[in-house]
């Protein structure tokens, strides 16, 4: 099934939000994941109005020719999934703007994101 201009707007638009303060929430509260967390933090780059228009248009091209995003979403571990570090490398974005744990499912019509460690599903679209 083919996704709707819908749910390529909505998606391309979190991501494009997102990438540009991400956060990097992996559930480990001890002094080892307050230091990963920092050294992250550090990491943060100024993502430019080109840079975000380049990584929507490729993330554009590539929701519509990818079969597999249904099946597989977009996601972030601790880094992003070949889709978005394509879109990002085109865009000259450092793959560390990725936010850790990081779930957006395309199915059914719907565009849902957990977005963080143990994070609760959300609906993006429809809105309801």
């Amino acid at each position: 099934m083919e996704l709707s201009k819908e749910q390529i707007d909505v998606a391309i638009g979190w991501w494009a939000k997102v990438i540009q303060d991400p956060k990097f929430d992996n559930g480990d509260s001890s002094m080892a994941g307050g230091m990963g967390l920092m050294l992250a933090e550090m990491t943060k780059t100024n993502v430019t109005d080109k840079q975000l228009q380049i990584f929507a248009n490729r993330l554009r091209s590539l929701l519509t020719s990818d079969d597999s995003i249904e099946r597989e979403g977009l996601n972030c571990d601790y880094g992003p999934c070949e889709i978005l570090r394509v879109a990002m490398d085109e865009a000259c974005i450092p793959l560390t703007q990725a936010p850790w744990k990081t779930n957006m499912n395309l199915r059914d019509g719907k565009v849902k994101v957990s977005y963080g460690y143990a994070a609760p599903l959300l609906q993006l679209y429809p809105v309801i």
